[in-house]
């Protein structure tokens, strides 16, 4: 819930800009700027899904693009997640693509001794976030 409010005030922060420049916007960059506020509802959305999870569940990334970012294609491969070890959710801006991400997540119920062998398993790998932000870091250093 904590997670959730900071978050809704930010982005009612952007949202106050956004109405007070409206008035000033083309129809295509209005059209724009809602789609970047639809898509941020979105990684609400995928978020409050990963946070109202029971305990013995495996989430899945499933990459829908036909051209997914290097980010999403490394989530998919380390598939699956539980609840606590998921880095990230499509949109949530952690990947290259960001809030153009079309990946979406697959939940699914598990047996408690499967959790715990995926949880063991990242464990060992480390996170999956650190392994995308130093993929970032080396891409920008070429």
């Amino acid at each position: 819930m904590k997670w959730i409010t900071s978050y809704f005030r930010e982005e009612f922060g952007y949202f106050k800009k956004f109405i007070q420049q409206a008035k000033g916007l083309t129809d295509k960059q209005l059209k724009y700027r809602v789609g970047l506020y639809s898509s941020a509802m979105r990684s609400v959305y995928e978020s409050a899904r990963v946070l109202s999870v029971g305990p013995n569940v495996l989430i899945t990334w499933v990459l829908q693009s036909d051209n997914p970012c290097p980010d999403c294609q490394l989530l998919a491969r380390y598939n699956p997640y539980t609840p606590d070890t998921l880095p990230t959710t499509p949109k949530g801006g952690a990947t290259r693509c960001r809030g153009n991400c079309y990946c979406t997540l697959r939940i699914e119920q598990a047996t408690s001794a499967k959790v715990r062998e995926v949880r063991k398993k990242h464990e060992k790998a480390g996170t999956i976030l650190r392994k995308i932000k130093d993929q970032q870091k080396n891409k920008k250093r070429k």
